[in-house]
């Protein structure tokens, strides 16, 4: 079922119904009268030796850092350490202490090891 026939809408915010960020909607009973589903959407893709991490993190992280700033930050704490634990909870710090983050704020960090 379409979202639109079924009378949702995903609002200029990114909410489902104005309510709920749809990444958060999935499982949400309640909005699958509107027609939310919960099967995702794939795609794969294969790794070059340019690719050296992935971000992944919730709208508060993404509220107050834009993708290529994210990149940037965790770039540079890469060069000082190379635990993705230590530079994901720097982001996080860095989200929340300096750049005050209203939201929760949760962040995971992938950093691949080429072979």
């Amino acid at each position: 079922m379409d979202l639109m026939l079924a009378g949702g809408s995903v609002g200029p915010n990114g909410r489902l119904q104005g309510r709920i960020e749809v990444s958060r909607a999935l499982g949400d009973h309640q909005f699958k009268k509107v027609g939310l589903i919960a099967t995702p959407d794939i795609h794969s893709f294969e790794l070059t030796k340019k690719d050296h991490f992935v971000i992944l993190g919730c709208d508060g992280l993404w509220g107050v850092f834009g993708p290529s700033d994210a990149v940037e930050f965790v770039q540079k704490q890469l060069k000082e350490t190379s635990s993705a634990s230590v530079v994901v909870r720097r982001l996080v710090k860095e989200a929340v202490r300096e750049r005050r983050c209203k939201d929760n704020c949760t962040a995971i960090l992938i950093v691949f090891k080429h072979c």
